[in-house]
């Protein structure tokens, strides 16, 4: 397990780099305002992660940094570029859709007030329910793709060569696939059968991690919490991407759980 190394005044810096690396995905209304913070964050994010590159060339670290720097492929070490490519799918794959994927599962819990109460009865069923909230809100919408190969889907020929958006949010709701689709079933037998983590060799790496996160942060909330609900001046404003679904704030109320006395 790998020691931390992020200091807690690096963290509103990271949170800023990812939204504003995200705003043009999916976003065809970007602002100039937008633009130019994207350009600046990216400039602040390579730099950091340049020097960090240095650091851990000098002196070997116990963290995944330090794992990317001394890396090989096919015995040559990798280039400071592909080294800061990964870097930017860390920081962004590794919360933007997650916490996408928490605010969506609470917005349904808040919803619906018996599904909440369900879930405190018997926390086993929340691994199911992270399944559903996933396939039902299911943060990256769809991934573009090129046909490799003359093909027909729905009796619509695909040539070769053609750019598709494939929108897995559409697959999620085949109801020869999950009857009753629109509904949050905990117990659903294939649940785990949704395509929010895409298929075959694009199948989401963090898929894992990114089921324990949700479980854990459900998990967690329940334990801890009670009378949760909305704000009164709640609203459900979701971000401009066609790509990437998620609310940009979910205003809550709440009582916190007293502490057992042992």
């Amino acid at each position: 397990m790998y020691k931390r190394q992020v200091n807690d005044d690096d963290l509103p810096k990271f949170k800023k780099w990812s939204d504003d690396s995200v705003a043009a995905i999916g976003n065809h209304d970007m602002s100039k305002q937008q633009l130019k913070q994207l350009v600046l964050s990216q400039g602040e994010f390579f730099s950091y992660f340049s020097q960090k590159i240095v650091e851990r060339r000098a002196e070997r670290r116990d963290d995944l940094i330090s794992d990317v720097v001394h890396a090989e492929l096919d015995g040559e070490p990798l280039s400071d570029t592909e080294m800061l490519g990964m870097f930017n799918q860390f920081l962004v794959a590794g919360n933007e859709t997650t916490t996408k994927l928490l605010a969506s599962s609470v917005r349904i819990l808040c919803e619906q007030p018996e599904l909440m109460a369900r879930l405190r009865d018997d926390p086993s069923l929340i691994a199911g329910y992270v399944e559903e909230a996933l396939r039902l809100e299911a943060p990256v919408q769809g991934l573009w793709r090129t046909a490799l190969q003359d093909s027909e889907v729905g009796g619509v020929p695909i040539p070769a060569g053609s750019h598709l958006m494939l929108v897995y949010a559409s697959g999620n709701y085949d109801e020869s696939q999950f009857p009753d689709a629109e509904t949050a079933d905990p117990c659903r037998k294939n649940a785990m059968k949704q395509l929010s983590f895409g298929h075959g060799e694009h199948y989401c790496l963090g898929a894992a991690l990114a089921r324990a996160e949700g479980r854990i942060a459900i998990e967690t909330l329940l334990e801890r919490l009670d009378d949760i609900a909305f704000a009164d001046d709640v609203r459900f404003d979701y971000e401009p991407s066609y790509v990437l679904h998620g609310l940009k704030a979910l205003h809550l109320t709440f009582t916190a759980k007293q502490p057992v006395a042992v």
